[in-house]
């Protein structure tokens, strides 16, 4: 079974990297591990210098970039989903984010259906060791 989750992860993540120039790729984002028992992936995003905004800290969206990503691998590595779009997403910020950090986004699945995977997601700063970000989101499975 964690064979099976662990696969589909790395490939959520792998097809998001390789579309050069997108998005999804520029977020330069790898996967750390994950947790079965807990339906839970976790993911790192490096914050880079073109993720910040005038204060000097990542941009908003970009935060909730990283946590799309992260519940959207977990909704399609715990599903059988052929694609997991995003239905809705909840966000709360928590603090500022600086170059040079790197994010670490640990996402959860807390109920797969037939039709909809709902998740969430905190995001922890690395060198502040404290939550940056929190969200829930709500994911279509498409098969």
């Amino acid at each position: 079974m964690e064979d099976k989750i662990s696969s589909r992860l790395e490939s959520f993540i792998n097809t998001r990297r390789e579309k050069e120039g997108t998005i999804n790729a520029m977020m330069d984002m790898t996967i750390k591990g994950l947790n079965v028992q807990e339906k839970q992936v976790i993911i790192l995003f490096p914050v880079s210098s073109w993720q910040l905004n005038p204060a000097n800290t990542m941009h908003g969206g970009l935060l909730c970039c990283a946590m799309d990503i992260a519940m959207a691998s977990c909704a399609y590595s715990y599903s059988h989903a052929v694609s997991t779009p995003t239905i809705s997403m909840g966000v709360t910020f928590v603090s500022g984010v600086r170059e040079d950090d790197v994010l670490e986004a640990r996402a959860c699945c807390d109920h797969v259906g037939s039709r909809m995977i709902q998740t969430r997601v905190v995001l922890y700063s690395t060198t502040a060791k404290k939550v940056v970000a929190t969200a829930t989101g709500s994911y279509a499975l498409n098969t």
